[in-house]
């Protein structure tokens, strides 16, 4: 309904203006009453990373708060800025010890980003600045065995902050990592026994092996580019070090993909052969990805590709998988290892049979000469195909479908004597027979009694 004239219009706009102003009061009132949160700036140590750290400390658990104060305190004291005289090596050492401690522990299961990592990433720069210090003074230090260590602990810290907050194009983790190796390589020159224990990779996590992993690989290519001869191991000794470290670490822990990417990578596959941890319970994971592996080569007449195949070969001999061996072996046209591996299985009659069946199945033309003549005249057999058709028909009839099937079977015209699946049509009442019926029916029988030795669709020509 239209207003009249002498209406006075709704006034919509003030309303509106007036509910602004309450809604503005309140929330004024409510973040008054809320605590003040601070922004999120750039850390004091970060420099370039441009890492956003909450500064409020209110927004932490006691528990928490705690813990970054403690890492706080440990920094000040390692790289004591006050330059105080109290604060000895072995303070400092004490200090490093801890921050050791608390990433390593945050660290071994790495679902979210770890406290310790977290609260470190300021002082990242205030480090890197501190270590390069101690790196300078390289000669003074050397006879001090607390220093070198302290060095080397240092330098693992680094190497785990790096991983996030490193330059990537620089590999700064592995940097770091190397740097410390060579001290503690220092210390048991120096009869330091412990500094093999202390330089275990694996008591940093699984992620940071991976981060290292990966690093290690781009690092190798870098080599390789510069001039270094990948046949040879004095240009890549403290990558390859490390690889050994890590390649035990990845199988003991199920990663045997990652394991054998990395020894791809740096053109070293057959030490995967060296270890002891592959046994039963690994080997078929580790072959199965070889095997996929080799299909996704560039080039497959490439070097790499037989030398990952091989590489499944040998790891199947030596589980006494001859007859996955043999598969392998015939992919890459190795016919000459066929009797090398029937005879280190010379006292197993079912693998025997087993490799015969498979020699028959590719084609294989391959005569057996043993001892045991009626053995030998058995496998030969098998390679030849002679008893396919009798053990088609044990199977057979171990499944209990000896009974041939008529194509009316197949077709179930009854349940559409109109649809497609009838093949006659009445006429009159009478089934007359067209020629593409009976060609349809005589290639339904074939196919589907082939092998059985029997079928109803003959025998009536039979008895005709």
């Amino acid at each position: 309904m239209a207003p009249k004239d002498d209406d006075k219009p709704v006034e919509l706009l003030g309303e509106t203006e007036s509910k602004k102003e309450t809604n503005g009061k309140k929330d004024s009132s409510k973040s008054s009453s809320s605590p003040t949160k601070k922004k999120k700036g750039k850390s004091s140590g970060g420099g370039d990373n441009g890492d956003l750290i909450d500064d409020d400390d209110n927004v932490l658990s006691e528990e928490d708060r705690e813990l970054k104060e403690r890492l706080e305190t440990c920094v000040s004291t390692l790289i004591n800025e006050a330059n105080e005289l109290s604060v000895t090596p072995s303070i400092r050492l004490k200090a490093m010890e801890m921050i050791v401690t608390e990433l390593r522990n945050a660290t071994s299961s790495m679902t979210s980003v770890p406290k310790p990592l977290k609260f470190l990433r300021p002082k990242f720069d205030i480090l890197k600045k501190y270590y390069g210090s101690i790196v300078g003074e390289k000669e003074e230090i050397v006879g001090d065995k607390e220093m070198v260590f302290l060095r080397a602990r240092l330098a693992d810290v680094l190497a785990v902050l790096a991983m996030t907050l490193g330059k990537h194009e620089e590999r700064e983790s592995l940097n770091f990592k190397l740097q410390g190796t060579k001290d503690y390589d220092l210390l048991l020159s120096l009869g330091e026994t412990e500094a093999t224990v202390d330089n275990n990779l694996g008591q940093w996590g699984h992620e940071f092996i991976r981060s290292l992993a990966g690093e290690i690989g781009q690092e190798y290519n870098a080599r390789v580019i510069a001039g270094s001869n990948p046949e040879e191991d004095v240009p890549f000794a403290d990558l390859l070090a490390m690889v050994d470290v890590i390649v035990p670490f990845n199988v003991a822990h199920n990663s045997e993909a990652e394991a054998v990417d990395l020894l791809i990578e740096v053109q070293r596959l057959k030490k995967i052969l060296e270890l002891d941890s592959i046994d039963g319970g690994n080997y078929r994971r580790i072959c199965l990805y070889l095997i996929k592996t080799a299909d996704f080569m560039s080039d497959p007449d490439d070097y790499t590709v037989s030398e990952v195949l091989e590489t499944a070969y040998e790891l199947f001999i030596k589980q006494s998988q001859y007859h996955d061996a043999l598969r392998v072996a015939l992919r890459m046209g190795n016919e000459d290892a066929i009797p090398t591996l029937f005879a280190q299985c010379s006292e197993d009659k079912l693998m025997k049979k087993q490799m015969c069946l498979l020699l028959a199945r590719q084609r294989i033309n391959y005569e057996i000469d043993d001892d045991d003549d009626d053995e030998a005249t058995e496998l030969n057999e098998l390679i030849g195909n002679e008893k396919l058709s009798e053990e088609f028909l044990k199977v057979a009839q171990d499944l209990d479908v000896m009974d041939p099937k008529t194509p009316e079977d197949i077709y179930k015209s009854h349940l559409a004597e109109t649809g497609g699946f009838s093949r006659r049509r009445d006429v009159g009442g009478v089934n007359v027979d067209s020629a593409r019926a009976n060609l349809a029916s005589t290639y339904v029988n074939a196919f589907v009694n082939a092998g059985f030795g029997q079928d109803k669709v003959g025998d009536i020509f039979v008895e005709r």
